[in-house]
């Protein structure tokens, strides 16, 4: 398995393993929200034999301390 940033050809494939994982749209949305408002500190992806089978975002977030979020989450959607 090789962790590795995400690339902009990735976008598809982790959108639907976002949607096979959380079993809606909802939390895909998410994701693509946060990357076209330039939230996005970190996108990694986990890759095994040239399939995207793990993805994990941490993005800006508002709180009185430097902070980021870890999405999506299913507090997000709840």
């Amino acid at each position: 398995m090789i962790i590795r940033d995400e690339k902009p050809i990735d976008g598809v494939a982790i959108r639907k393993l976002v949607e096979a994982a959380f079993g809606q749209k909802l939390e895909a949305d998410l994701v693509d929200g946060l990357r076209s408002e330039g939230d996005i500190c970190v996108s990694l992806v986990a890759e095994e034999q040239e399939c995207i089978v793990g993805h994990v975002v941490l993005s800006k977030m508002s709180a009185s301390f430097r902070a980021l979020g870890l999405a999506p989450d299913r507090k997000s959607v709840v």
